[in-house]
């Protein structure tokens, strides 16, 4: 499904002085503002998977990974100390959240995230991260929520207590259906 090639594949990309999403040396960048505490950016895809698998590869100074079932969905993001966590989004806005666990493998530059969800009976989600093949996290069971599933994507968020610009590089991504 959609990789991140270039300015034509249909990923938000901003032309101002100040930007939150663009292509840089053959890669997808995207920045916090200092106005907002995130940016989320929707996969240029038609028709998302129910359940779905994604994986990417990312170098960030914030909090920064890929999300499922729209912006009132899950995130599962992943900071430079290792730290990473299934959390609840609310109106793209990261909320509480539903596991949290540490990455042990991790690499200087481009770690390889990998994300499940899978839609179950029952309105329930099961969730699960890996990071650089290693799972890290997974809940099972998970309520969906309300809504139907929504887009899939990017996001980079500004972790709290934190000042400046998070910024994150993505490349090599895909979505499939599981």
């Amino acid at each position: 499904m959609p990789g991140l090639c270039g300015e034509t594949s249909g990923w938000k990309t901003a032309t101002t002085r100040t930007w939150d999403a663009s292509y840089r040396d053959r890669e997808y960048e995207l920045h916090v503002l200092p106005t907002t505490t995130h940016t989320i950016v929707d996969a240029p895809v038609n028709d998302v998977p129910d359940s779905q698998l994604m994986e990417v590869k990312v170098t960030s100074d914030g909090e920064a990974g890929v999300f499922c079932r729209g912006q009132s969905g899950f995130a599962f993001l992943l900071r430079a100390d290792g730290l990473a966590r299934i959390a609840r989004l609310d109106s793209g806005r990261v909320k509480g959240g539903v596991v949290v666990g540490k990455a042990t493998d991790l690499r200087d530059d481009d770690n390889r995230i990998q994300a499940a969800c899978v839609e179950r009976t029952g309105s329930t989600v099961d969730l699960a991260m890996w990071v650089n093949g290693e799972r890290v996290l997974s809940s099972g069971s998970t309520p969906m929520g309300g809504g139907a599933a929504g887009p899939s994507g990017l996001l980079v968020v500004r972790p709290e207590n934190a000042t400046g610009w998070p910024k994150a590089v993505f490349d090599n991504f895909s979505l499939c259906s599981v």
